[in-house]
């Protein structure tokens, strides 16, 4: 740029310059004398004009670059939130997955606890019944490891044989009731159980395979056994009863009448000695009957509070005389033992039938052990015998290293007449009489035998901590017939049978008594009415027609609450129970009796007591009147 100076008083001067040279600028006349007069060689003319177009494009060029920029910036920007935003929403949605797998294995895993927790075997299979998986329980019933069943079809392990397969039988049975089915287990025994199948169907996929919930009722099964071979010898019980009622019945006939006609005749050797023989035979036909009453729960008993170790102590030296030298006799008694309430003579024939057996199952010797524990048995234990209650219990023990039995035998073991024994050596009444005994006093009885390892026998009884009145030894039956009625002595008799209502008429009149005489409870009921004064004793059969012997009892003590009572009968009763003999203090003999026994309770009974005062009373009174 050129200047040019002019005096500051000549400024017009200056303005025809500026306005020269800015026509000159205009017309591209002062470019041509700058070139000529002032541009060196090479050089390029710079005008202002260059300058405003350098700047021009200098200042677009940047406009353009910075549009880009922003344009950059803008889109960077935005790409940046679509990026974030689209990395959140894979975040989000790996978190939920995360999450969906988290519960997925969380409720796969209670799932699994689950069906680990139930008492029910679970199996599943896939459609062709190949196992993909198995509860513990099932691997627990079925004696297999995990490793071994897992892959397996599960045809293998069913144990029903069928027309067409198991696993066949079962599908079609899919999604219905439960089916019994039996499994072979890896204890090679016998599992029984009920199965219900349902199938496994997956969505848009259909069926997937099946699955199998197992319920074990091998325990109810046997139980079922057991009961029905305790019903079995319930109706069988029954039945021996009503047959030993009326076998007594026949038995008091021939004992009676055998007596009398030994009382009645002489010297006669020979036919007084065949009279005898028949007693012996009707004593040992007595006795069968007991076994097979007290099989049949029917005989009566006589309680009282027993040690079982003293017991064992009076009984096991008078045993072992009748063991050979080969056994061995070993006891062991509990040093505080719990009393039972029996009869003493029932447990001597527990005892004895338990020991002799015993003995017999040894031919070649060996070890018998007889042991005493206090026993207490809880719910879950009584669950699985079908006769236990839980409770107290003091339990004998006998055990032998015999030949044992296998399953088939101890399933009749109980039953009357069974014997394994040689012909003519054994009745087949022992273990059934022991069965019975038990049975009377509530008690339970466990056998465990097995072919060539022995059988141990448990008996259970129900316990009584503290005796309530001394253990009493077993006192001999006083005999006394000599003494007979001096004073014609009335007594009222009730029998249904006629043959021993004669027999009985006929023992009573050769002791000298007076009787009244009625065949069924509601005539001996009118006897009673019309001759209440004059009656002494009353002798009452427990079954009768139209009214039992405690039906009559009971009028009798109404009108007379001091007249003494004996009842007889061929079996216990309902009706008369201990509870009722000892509050009542009424006697009870059981048939078939002995003359002697008969005649000697009447003769005690009328001999003491309030009644015995009162007759004689009344009799001092009417012969005063007199």
């Amino acid at each position: 740029e050129y200047c040019f100076a002019v005096s500051e008083n000549n400024r017009e001067l200056l303005f025809r310059l500026n306005e020269g040279l800015s026509r000159l600028k205009d017309n591209g006349t002062f470019d041509i004398i700058y070139r000529e007069w002032f541009q060196g060689p090479g050089e390029e003319v710079v005008t202002e004009v260059g300058y405003m177009e350098y700047f021009r494009y200098t200042l677009w060029s940047f406009m353009i670059l910075f549009a880009g920029l922003f344009v950059f910036a803008v889109w960077n920007l935005t790409l940046k939130r679509r990026v974030d935003s689209k990395t959140a929403a894979i975040q989000k949605e790996l978190e939920h997955r995360k999450r969906v797998e988290s519960d997925l294995q969380t409720s796969e895993e209670k799932y699994h606890a689950l069906l680990e927790m139930l008492n029910e075997g679970i199996i599943y299979t896939d459609k062709a019944g190949f196992i993909s998986y198995c509860n513990h329980v099932a691997l627990k019933w079925l004696g297999q490891k995990k490793e071994y069943i897992i892959g397996q079809s599960i045809e293998q392990f069913l144990a029903e044989p069928r027309t067409m397969s198991t696993f066949d039988y079962l599908k079609e049975r899919s999604n219905e009731e439960p089916v019994e089915v039996a499994w072979k287990t890896g204890r090679k025994e016998r599992l029984d159980s009920l199965v219900s199948v349902r199938e496994i169907q997956e969505k848009n996929a259909g069926l997937h395979g099946y699955i199998f919930a197992i319920m074990n009722i091998t325990h109810r099964k046997n139980l079922e056994k057991k009961l029905m071979q305790a019903g079995k010898l319930e109706a069988l019980g029954r039945m021996v009863g009503g047959i030993a009622h009326n076998f007594n019945n026949y038995l008091q006939v021939l004992v009676g009448y055998i007596q009398l006609s030994q009382r009645q005749i002489n010297n006669q050797g020979k036919l007084k000695q065949n009279l005898a023989e028949m007693a012996i035979t009707c004593e040992k036909a007595r006795n069968i009957i007991g076994r097979l009453l007290s099989f049949s729960k029917e005989k009566q008993l006589r309680k009282e509070y027993i040690n079982l170790n003293k017991q064992l102590q009076t009984l096991l030296p008078l045993i072992k005389k009748f063991f050979p030298e080969n056994i061995e006799i070993i006891s062991n008694e509990v040093q505080k033992p719990w009393y039972v309430l029996a009869d003493p003579g029932d447990i001597e024939e527990i005892v004895l039938n338990l020991l002799v057996n015993a003995r017999d199952a040894m031919p070649y010797g060996g070890e018998l052990h007889i042991s005493t524990h206090n026993v207490v048995v809880s719910n879950e234990k009584a669950k699985d015998i079908p006769e236990a209650r839980p409770g107290e219990y003091v339990a004998l023990v006998v055990k032998d290293t015999g030949i044992g039995m296998d399953k088939k035998t101890l399933a009749r073991i109980f039953d009357p007449f069974f014997t394994t024994k040689e012909e003519g050596t054994g009745t087949g009444l022992g273990l059934s009489s022991v069965y019975g005994i038990v049975q009377q006093y509530k008690g339970f009885i466990v056998v465990h035998s097995q072919p060539g390892k022995g059988s141990k026998f448990k008996i259970l009884l129900p316990a009584y901590k503290k005796s309530k009145t001394p253990v009493k030894p077993p006192v001999e039956e006083k005999v006394e017939t000599r003494r007979l009625s001096q004073e014609k002595e009335t007594i009222l008799m009730a029998e249904d049978d006629s043959q021993v209502r004669n027999v009985t008429l006929e023992i009573l009149k050769s002791a000298g008594y007076k009787v009244l005489c009625a065949e069924d409870g509601q005539e001996a009921m009118d006897l009673f009415r019309e001759n209440a004064d004059a009656i002494d004793l009353v002798l009452l059969d427990v079954v009768m027609p139209k009214k039992n012997g405690k039906d009559v009892y009971q009028a009798v003590k109404k009108k007379n609450p001091f007249l003494p009572c004996i009842f007889f009968s061929g079996y216990s009763s309902a009706h008369i129970t201990p509870e009722f003999i000892k509050k009542e203090k009424v006697e009870v003999i059981a048939k078939p009796y002995r003359i002697d026994s008969l005649l000697s309770k009447i003769r005690e009974i009328l001999d003491s007591g309030e009644q015995h005062v009162l007759r004689k009373t009344k009799k001092s009174s009417d012969s005063n009147m007199m």
